[in-house]
């Protein structure tokens, strides 16, 4: 499982995304499932602060890699290729 920019909490700041995490996840559930995950994000995201998504890697128990930029990974910032994936 490769998530990026992912987070599991709510973002006080994007109350859009509230909708996302008003469930909490049942990690002792999809933990077993998980056999192999990784969370990236990026110094430079403003949105979902890298913070948020090393969270989240510390509750899939799964590395964590935090790129010096890439702003949300998303096609109108014109970044296409990710190598470390």
């Amino acid at each position: 499982m490769i998530l990026v920019v992912g987070f599991d909490e709510t973002l006080w700041t994007q109350l859009q995304l509230v909708n996302f995490t008003q469930t909490s996840i049942d990690y002792a559930k999809i933990l077993p499932k998980i056999i192999q995950a990784v969370v990236i994000s990026a110094l430079n995201i403003s949105i979902v602060q890298h913070t948020y998504s090393e969270t989240l890697a510390r509750h899939l128990r799964c590395k964590f890699i935090l790129m010096p930029e890439g702003k949300l990974f998303i096609d109108q910032d014109e970044i296409y290729p990710l190598p470390v994936v």
